[in-house]
């Protein structure tokens, strides 16, 4: 299934400053997919993170031991990659240790196992896709923080695919508002079209 939050009122001066999906991350088609669109005239600044054994202080069973996160752009090209936030991964748009970036943007994961990327990204469609290292299986948390909220671009939308089971495993969308004034948005819980051409994706959750 999808969960999917849109921005309605992207002109008034309140921003979706955060988004984030909590998920039991399997394997295979069933790994965690967190889409964004960036809309706007100018690049945004965003850290992504993978997030797992951070959970368990809140009573989330079967934490995600090890997540792994990949940023892929509009066509699907893999552009960045972390394992290990305290680690980066040099390649594609990432040319520099982000370490020192990520302690400082206030949002680090609490965990060295956890991933996180810092990235400036220009206006467009991206995906985030969640795994475990070496297939392993377990709740895990995607989510998007807004880092340069002046910029004349905002996170126009999350969607996250996943497979929704029940109790504790079921989806769980976040978001926050940020700012003085309402947001009008728009929220979608999507199962039966995404079995449909042109997704074609198996399993989809009926109802």
């Amino acid at each position: 299934a999808l969960v999917e939050v849109y921005d309605l009122s992207p002109a008034n001066i309140s921003i979706l400053g955060n988004i984030s999906t909590r998920e039991f991350v399997q394997t295979a088609d069933n790994v965690m997919i967190g889409g964004f669109i960036v809309q706007g005239s100018q690049a945004k600044r965003v850290i992504l993170r993978a997030i797992g054994p951070e959970l368990t202080p809140f009573g989330v069973p079967d934490v995600l031991a090890d997540p792994t996160l990949e940023l892929h752009n509009g066509a699907g090209a893999l552009i960045a990659s972390n394992n290990n936030w305290q680690t980066t991964i040099i390649g594609g748009i990432i040319t520099a240790d982000q370490a020192s970036a990520i302690q400082n943007s206030g949002h680090a994961p609490t965990q060295p196992s956890e991933s996180a990327i810092i990235a400036t990204l220009p206006p467009g469609n991206y995906t985030a896709i969640v795994r475990g290292v070496n297939d392993r299986t377990g709740v895990g948390l995607v989510e998007v923080y807004d880092l340069n909220a002046d910029a004349d671009s905002i996170l126009g939308n999350i969607s996250t695919r996943s497979f929704v089971q029940t109790a504790d495993n079921v989806m769980i969308g976040g978001f926050i508002v940020e700012g003085t004034q309402p947001k009008r948005v728009i929220l979608r819980a999507i199962g039966p079209e995404l079995g449909q051409p042109p997704y074609n994706i198996p399993n989809a959750l009926v109802n």
